[in-house]
């Protein structure tokens, strides 16, 4: 049979996006591992795997979407998603969760970072965990994408980019030295050094040298510097005499007292910070068991993005418009002042309703953060939240040419990206819902039917066509 994705044009403009439909069935493990691990075709053709929602006259509309930048990148994701989820259903989308905006439109973008350094891993779950009702960490993302302001939408984007065959080369000494092997090392060596002058020692004594040599070469300049009574009080003071100071002279002599005990503090803090940069170093604490977990597999470079988009003001600030000035010829001092104060109250009801719509996008997208800290690991990775500028988030979304649209794409700074993901980690932050789980998650559109491949002698030998048969994309 011919393979035919449905509603999927062979020459669609622009953005490749597809909505993926979950069908029936039970999660496994390895067969999402095993998908994610061959989802991507190479570096110049990133694929973004999206969990959107939308607010509707039903409720929040909730799905899952895969985006792409070329048809062969597409066929080749309906290909490997249909071979591990032959119940799915992929289709168009009648609305892109990621369209332009809207001149009354705004948006929030915030951007997972990762806590830790790339070899230490994010939170997985054991094949038996995965089988348990509820127990799927994807559910809290979906619910905190629930309930959505009116007029709004939201998309936790996630992009991906193959990594470097290579790319634990520099951290796969972790996973077989035990974490407190360097300090071992530097502690044994330091024993060692004890009987002669350790570095430290010939360090701090040729700054003590320095110090008095510039000391002697300043000595002069010091008499010009300091007052005469201070030289007769330092005299007697070393021959025992009694001290005659004035109220002005003590005030003073305490000043510099103080003045040299911050230098003198100063002084210890900078060698220390030398210290520490050049012969000492913050030993790493990890587990190598997951450091080994992490670093013995593929990986992506990864790019999570939280996207809120809603309108960009209240009613009561779109009512708020600039109000018309009146013509010149017929403008008169007073009126232009009347003019400026209406106008300045406008401003402050405009800017006020902007603050409240971000507000209420920002709430969203701390909803989302925080249902992924389900994926932070104590012992290992996390993620960091970091909200970048509203320009540049804009400039994502906003309808301009294909060349300015170029400079900002959506999978722009994947490339870069300091989030390194296994396939096993990409499987558990996106997947189909399946099992009990998908029945019991409102406003998540399925599959309604289970299909079966017919076989070949049915389609190809002689009679009646008596119906169509639509299995896994063929």
């Amino acid at each position: 049979m011919r393979r035919k994705h449905t509603g999927v044009a062979l020459a669609a403009p622009g953005p490749y996006t597809l909505q993926i439909i979950p069908g029936q069935g039970m999660r496994d493990v390895p067969a999402l591992e095993t998908v994610m691990s061959g989802l991507v075709l190479d570096t110049r053709q990133p694929v973004a795997l999206e969990l959107a929602a939308r607010d509707t006259q039903a409720g929040t509309e909730r799905f899952f979407v895969t985006r792409t930048t070329t048809q062969t990148s597409l066929d080749h994701v309906c290909d490997q998603l249909y071979a591990r989820y032959p119940q799915a259903v992929l289709r168009t989308l009648a609305a892109d969760p990621l369209a332009p905006l809207a001149p009354h439109e705004a948006v929030t973008c915030v951007t997972l970072r990762p806590g830790a350094p790339s070899y230490l891993p994010f939170r997985m779950w054991k094949p038996r965990e995965w089988q348990e009702e509820g127990a799927d960490p994807l559910l809290g993302v979906l619910a905190a994408l629930d309930h959505l302001p009116k007029h709004h939408r939201a998309v936790a984007h996630l992009v991906l980019v193959p990594a470097s065959a290579t790319w634990s080369a520099g951290s796969q000494r972790m996973a077989q030295e035990h974490p407190l092997e360097q300090e071992r090392a530097a502690r044994q060596s330091q024993q060692r050094q004890s009987s002669g002058g350790s570095p430290i020692d010939v360090l701090l004594l040729g700054l003590l040298v320095l110090m008095l040599v510039l000391v002697r070469s300043f000595w002069v300049p010091l008499h010009r510097i300091l007052p005469a009574w201070a030289f007769q009080a330092a005299d007697a003071l070393l021959h025992g005499k009694p001290l005659h100071l004035t109220a002005a002279q003590t005030w003073q002599v305490g000043l510099a007292g103080f003045a040299v005990l911050v230098g003198c503090l100063l002084v210890f803090m900078l060698f220390d910070q030398i210290r520490q940069r050049l012969f000492g170093s913050r030993t790493r604490i990890y587990d190598q068991q997951l450091v080994r977990r992490k670093t013995e597999r593929i990986a992506y470079r990864a790019v999570l993005r939280i996207s809120v988009i809603g309108p960009a003001l209240t009613p009561e600030g779109q009512q708020a418009v600039v109000a018309p000035l009146p013509p010149w010829r017929l403008i008169r001092w007073h009126d232009l002042s009347c003019w400026g104060r209406e106008q300045g109250h406008r401003w402050r009801l405009v800017t006020r309703a902007r603050r409240q719509q971000k507000a209420v996008r920002r709430n969203v997208a701390d909803r989302v953060i925080a249902a992924y800290r389900a994926y932070h690991l104590a012992s290992g990775n996390y993620f960091v939240p970091h909200q970048g500028p509203g320009w540049l988030a804009r400039l994502r979304l906003v309808e301009t040419t294909a060349r300015w649209k170029s400079l900002f794409p959506w999978y722009q700074g994947v490339q870069r990206s300091p989030l390194l993901l296994t396939a096993e980690e990409v499987a558990s932050l996106f997947h189909l819902l399946q099992g009990a789980d998908l029945g019991q998650t409102a406003l998540v559109e399925r599959s309604p039917i289970r299909t079966l491949p017919v076989s070949q002698v049915l389609t190809t030998g002689p009679g009646w066509q008596l119906g169509t048969n639509r299995h896994a994309g063929h």
